[in-house]
């Protein structure tokens, strides 16, 4: 009898184990991403000579930067790709793509293009955020 409980509690380890060992984390799939900019604080760190009408331009700009489409793709593999749409100017949409890796709750994305990235997966792991440099804006994906 205890042979028995003693076979089962390692199965039951073994099966723990194999399932974590494996289990996809939270991150994987594909997701949706939002692009919000402090408009103030970036107005704030322009030149005070700045005429009105360059500082409507960045604002315009900024508007329009909000309306981006990001949609990030995370692979089982270990590498993403991100596509991004609707950039200011008429830009014509661009893609790219690296190696991911999850180390808690931070998501380090390192693309082809750009410097590497480090996001914050949130606790209930509905939406991943990126702050931009300075804290001048962020990109927060959702599913």
């Amino acid at each position: 009898m205890n042979t028995l409980r003693h076979l089962t509690a390692l199965a039951v380890i073994s099966a723990a184990i194999s399932t974590s060992a494996f289990a996809a984390p939270k991150v994987l799939g594909k997701w949706n991403g939002h692009v919000t900019i402090d408009t103030k604080k970036i107005l704030s760190q322009m030149p005070a000579t700045m005429d009105a009408k360059a500082k409507a331009n960045v604002v315009e700009m900024m508007k329009k930067t909000s309306k981006m489409l990001i949609l990030l793709n995370l692979k089982a593999n270990n590498t993403y790709t991100v596509d991004v749409s609707g950039a200011p100017g008429g830009q014509k949409p661009e893609q790219d793509g690296g190696t991911w890796t999850l180390s808690g709750s931070t998501l380090s994305l390192k693309g082809k293009k750009g410097n590497p990235q480090a996001a914050t997966v949130a606790k209930d792991g509905k939406s991943i955020t990126i702050v931009a440099p300075g804290g001048q804006g962020t990109v927060v994906f959702k599913r």
